[in-house]
């Protein structure tokens, strides 16, 4: 929820990012003292193809901080939407597996 960002934010000591109008939202940190990296993302509107998208974004920032060269940018952004979209399309024809039993 946006609640549960901002709190995170606060207790990572950043800014929240102004996500009042966002679906959903993606930030990398990386501690300086210790190299390590800490991707925040979040899901505002309980959408399973927000949830998609933003992990994508995580995707390229894991990518980036292990050296797999990407090319982020404005592809970056289209290639989420593109596979939000896409999921968003085909998950009406999955179905549950029928359980064992079950008439």
């Amino acid at each position: 929820s946006k609640e549960e960002w901002d709190q995170a934010c606060i207790h990572l000591g950043v800014g929240s990012g102004g996500n009042e109008m966002l679906a959903g939202a993606t930030q990398s940190y990386c501690n300086t003292e210790t190299g390590e990296n800490l991707y925040l993302l979040g899901v505002f509107n309980g959408e399973a193809a927000t949830l998609v998208h933003e992990c994508a974004h995580v995707a390229f920032y894991v990518c980036r901080d292990v050296g797999v060269t990407t090319y982020p940018g404005d592809a970056n952004e289209t290639y989420c939407y593109m596979l939000d979209r896409m999921f968003s399309h085909f998950l009406p024809f999955f179905h549950e597996p029928e359980k064992e039993g079950a008439k």
